[in-house]
């Protein structure tokens, strides 16, 4: 567990709360009360401050109060202290310590960031499941490690989404690799390309461009509704989130069973 610290440029620092959404300042700590790196995430308006707890190995958000400014080794910036959720909290502190982010956690499945030990697997279901849809790589195909692992440095940082590994809780194994990717050019003539797009969304969002969602199940944990289970738990939190609410997915034409699960999930 960790403290939410706001750190002035003159050295007072703050304990922060996180009520709906909102970033709220209270009490002011002294130093006997500062914590380990390890259990306290910081922001700061002030780079200098920032950079002198990164450091020493605190996890650092920057944050600009409505002006420009660059924070050195800062996991992330934000603009305003009313639209901070708590995922985007732990997800920049399990980055900053190399933990695999939880994206989400259904009744029989944990839905995680993909990890260097997870390779094998992976590699063995893109291989394995011809014609599933599986964002920016080649069904049927062999993935290189070293393809997995830079996709897994760089996707899911600078993108905050990705294809993430679909773990069974009852066993700790994976059951499948799912998730999201910037929209791709159609991979070829016999592809169905599916849409969903909340009846509210906003056509002015330049962060809700749309985003293509992809699954594949390992073929011994098929016929039991893991696609769906996870499927569903990836769109809210990419709804929830995420704040985008356009999607889409690409599905080989003879798949029928990955086209029913694209519209039972809402695609058409």
């Amino acid at each position: 567990m960790y403290e939410i610290w706001f750190a002035r440029a003159e050295g007072d620092i703050y304990r922060c709360r996180l009520l709906k959404g909102c970033l709220h300042m209270e009490e002011k700590i002294s130093d006997d009360e500062l914590v380990p790196a390890e259990h306290a995430v910081v922001i700061s308006e002030d780079p200098e401050t920032l950079k002198m707890f990164k450091n020493k190995g605190y996890c650092c958000i920057g944050y600009t109060a409505g002006r420009d400014a660059f924070f050195e080794g800062a996991e992330c910036v934000i603009t305003d202290f009313d639209h901070v959720s708590e995922d985007l909290i732990r997800r920049e502190y399990d980055h900053h310590f190399g933990i695999p982010h939880v994206i989400a956690e259904t009744e029989r499945l944990r839905i995680r960031e993909s990890t260097e030990e997870d390779y094998p697997a992976i590699n063995e279901m893109i291989r394995e499941n011809e014609g599933a849809s599986v964002s920016f790589f080649s069904q049927g195909d062999s993935l290189s490690r070293e393809e997995y692992l830079d996709y897994i440095s760089i996707t899911y940082s600078f993108f905050e989404y990705g294809n993430w590994s679909v773990l069974e809780k009852e066993t700790g194994e994976i059951a499948g690799w799912c998730g999201l990717n910037p929209v791709r050019e159609p991979s070829g003539g016999d592809m169905i390309i599916l849409h969903c797009q909340d009846a509210e969304s906003d056509e002015e969002s330049s962060r809700d461009e749309g985003v293509e969602l992809g699954y594949v199940i390992r073929r011994d944990k098929r016929k039991r509704g893991y696609a769906l289970e996870a499927c569903t738990a990836i769109l809210q939190y990419a709804r929830q989130e995420l704040g985008i609410t356009k999607f889409c997915v690409q599905v080989s034409a003879g798949n029928e069973s990955s086209l029913r699960l694209a519209r039972k999930l809402g695609f058409q």
